[in-house]
């Protein structure tokens, strides 16, 4: 569908606010699993992504590429951060990752 498949930044919304957690606090520690399941709820990976159901395909590619970008380790290694400031970031590219396949799994994409 016309998506644009380079680059990770992807132009920003005007606005802003929502990539980097904007809803994602909702009382709950960035994305917990659904106990019954396991895994991630389809709302709560729309809030860690900091997009909404109503939002397209496009949106919500450029919303998980943008936090992909912000938190992938490599770019903090790249940084000097220490190791632990790493682990936290691998841990929250996983969250993510699973926030991204979620969603796809949920609008069958």
């Amino acid at each position: 569908m016309g998506e644009k498949t380079g680059g990770a930044g992807g132009g920003a919304r005007s606005g802003g606010g929502r990539a980097g957690g904007g809803r994602a606090g909702g009382g709950r520690a960035g994305g917990q699993a659904s106990p019954s399941t396991g895994r991630l709820s389809v709302a709560d990976a729309y809030a860690l992504l900091g997009v909404s159901r109503d939002d397209d395909r496009a949106t919500i590619k450029r919303a998980y590429r943008r936090l992909m970008s912000q938190h992938h380790p490599d770019k903090l290694v790249s940084k000097g951060l220490p190791e632990e400031m790493i682990r936290l970031a691998t841990d929250k590219t996983q969250q993510i990752r699973e926030a991204w396949d979620r969603i796809k799994d949920a609008r069958g994409w």
